[in-house]
């Protein structure tokens, strides 16, 4: 998004002066690994390598391997071009942590109730458009591999 407000991590980061560019992409490496890019500058600079280098980047990393049908393992890391003051480290990793258990919290619900009910039901808003291309691709990889294990 271009001419906006800084997001609030950003503003704990960088003293931007006005309004930012920021752009986020997403990669998704089947079946278990995705990155998200994100970088923020100023406004009204063009969109070189150089300028973006001195603006905020960070790159996210998850990588979840299954443990059972019910059990995932999580891991993460976060790369990003800006200094964290020492004293300000573990607060700045605990606000990334609350995001993940916010999500988990949602997420688990959600799990439970259709384990009890044996209902799962989908609703696809626009903002699950990239999780349902992620699972048809794991549901065609499955059925490939699935088809080359019949005799």
């Amino acid at each position: 998004s271009n001419n906006i407000d800084p997001i609030p991590s950003d503003r704990n980061i960088a003293q931007f002066s006005g309004r930012v560019d920021r752009r986020q992409s997403y990669n998704y490496f089947p079946p278990g690994i995705s990155r998200v890019d994100a970088v923020t500058i100023p406004t009204g600079q063009e969109h070189t390598d150089a300028v973006i280098s001195r603006g905020i980047r960070t790159a996210g990393y998850k990588f979840l391997t299954p443990e059972s049908e019910q059990r995932t393992h999580f891991f993460w890391l976060q790369l990003r071009n800006f200094d964290v003051p020492e004293y300000k480290m573990a607060d700045y990793i605990s606000a990334q942590d609350t995001t993940f258990q916010e999500d988990n919290v949602v997420l688990s619900s959600i799990q439970r109730e259709q384990a009890a009910t044996g209902v799962v039901q989908q609703t696809w808003i626009a903002i699950d458009e990239a999780p349902t291309k992620m699972r048809r691709m794991l549901q065609r990889m499955l059925d490939a591999e699935r088809a080359q294990a019949q005799p």
